[in-house]
């Protein structure tokens, strides 16, 4: 407060003349001055200084002031006995692990060739997908949809749809609610498949460590072959199995990913196979020998073994109406002499030319599950342009030459896909004990269990 201010509230001083204000003034100024030595001098003794408000309505009352708190001596307390003092635990702090870091982090060494924890865990990611993963994941989703929770929420979403989109028609409020119970399934889905992939993966890691070390074993194997299969080679062979599953390669890729696993880890998986069967037939392809009698067997065991046909020759040797033993066996001879100079199927009509009371006949193709045991088999173990033994029949001996084969609606396919599966039966018995040879012989090292 000026002292203007209190000078305008004192009466006495309106009818003053102006000779004795510069007087008054002083006199005003002397007891502020002895006013304001007191205040502080109580401020420095540690009173509170309050200040009144004046009468004048238009000025703001001044706080008051605090002074400032005395410093106090800090005493340090006494250490407890050490039998008494209880150990606080510090929190174990678990390190977060990334795939950035399995990336860089080598589980084995095989041969100074590193597979990473990350390959482990892409390549059990890659088995989880033939490994019941998806009766799993639906099992899961059926027992999460069963939930109440599930039902709580999908009657909050439609609470939720109604309250936001107030004067809409209810065609628009359904379609909305339409898409937004879509959405709420898939991440339902979404979370059966993780739950179930959780409790699969733990049990594959194992097996595919296993399967990433005899690969490693495979490609090294074939590169020093020189029959590593190239990677243009490579590429048409994932382009093949995506179009297999009716997807693009970069759908095929982004389906895998939304899986959890990368499409490097399927590249290397199919790259082992074909080089290690190339390397194994190269090694051992001379050694396989698969008999027609053999192939003839698969194809009959396979689906199509109804559609089996031979083309047949048959030469009879006809018996007089009385027969005896002498006579059938005369006719056997004559048989057998025949079989084994026989030339082959363009020579069957002339070979009964100098044999009395016998006839040819071109059968044409004839269905093997039609002919009689034990000539049937007889024909189905005979190499084609060969005649199988001698057989009796009701029209007298006969000899069946087997001239050519076809298996199924499709002439000679399923006969060369049951070669090529036996080719590959005989020559992977080879391929195992060659892996088997390689992985006894090598360093492999274990980093990490």
């Amino acid at each position: 407060m000026h002292l203007r201010d209190l000078s305008s509230d004192i009466p006495a001083l309106r009818p003053t003349s102006r000779r004795l204000r510069p007087l008054l003034w002083g006199l005003f100024l002397l007891a502020s001055i002895a006013a304001t030595d007191r205040a502080l001098a109580q401020f420095s003794d540690g009173a509170v200084i309050v200040t009144v408000p004046s009468d004048n309505k238009s000025e703001t009352a001044t706080p008051a002031l605090k002074p400032p708190p005395k410093r106090q001596k800090t005493v340090k307390p006494k250490p407890k006995p050490r039998a008494a003092a209880k150990r606080s635990r510090r929190p174990v702090r678990r390190r977060v692990r990334n795939a950035a870091a399995d990336r860089l982090r080598i589980a084995v060494l095989v041969n100074d060739d590193p597979i990473t924890e990350y390959e482990i865990n892409q390549r059990a990611a890659l088995l989880a997908g033939s490994s019941g993963l998806g009766k799993r994941a639906q099992a899961n989703f059926k027992r999460l949809i069963k939930r109440p929770s599930t039902n709580k929420r999908l009657k909050a979403i439609l609470e939720e749809t109604i309250n936001a989109n107030r004067g809409r028609s209810r065609e628009q409020i359904l379609a909305i609610f339409e898409r937004r119970k879509k959405a709420y399934a898939q991440s339902i889905q979404q979370r059966a498949v993780s739950m179930a992939r959780k409790s699969v993966l733990p049990g594959l890691k194992r097996k595919a460590t296993e399967e990433l070390i005899e690969e490693r074993l495979k490609l090294q194997a074939a590169k020093q072959a020189k029959v590593l299969v190239p990677k243009a080679q490579l590429d048409n062979v994932m382009q093949g199995i995506a179009k297999r599953n009716k997807v693009s390669y970069a759908a095929f890729k982004k389906q895998l990913k939304r899986q959890g696993t990368d499409i490097a880890a399927m590249r290397s998986r199919v790259r082992a196979q074909m080089s290690w069967m190339r390397l194994v037939n190269a090694k051992f392809g001379r050694f396989v020998d698969v008999s027609q009698k053999t192939i003839d067997e698969s194809v009959v065991e396979s689906s199509d073994a109804d559609k089996v046909s031979l083309h047949l020759h048959r030469f009879i040797f006809k018996l007089p109406d009385k027969i005896t033993q002498q006579t059938i066996a005369k006719r056997l001879v004559e048989a057998e002499k025949v079989r084994a100079n026989f030339a082959g199927c363009s020579n069957s009509r002339a070979a009964l030319r100098n044999v009395a009371n016998s006839a040819f006949t071109d059968m044409g193709f004839q269905v093997a599950a039609a002919i009689a045991e034990p000539t049937r088999s007889q024909l189905l173990n005979s190499q084609d342009g060969a005649i199988a033994p001698p057989v009796t029949t009701k029209d007298g001996v006969a000899l069946y030459a087997v001239c050519a084969r076809r298996a199924g609606a499709k002439s000679f396919a399923a006969r060369d896909a049951a070669e090529r599966a036996l080719r590959r039966k005989h020559t992977d018995i080879y391929g195992r004990k060659y892996l088997s040879d390689l992985r006894r012989e090598a360093h492999i090292e274990y980093r990490t269990r």
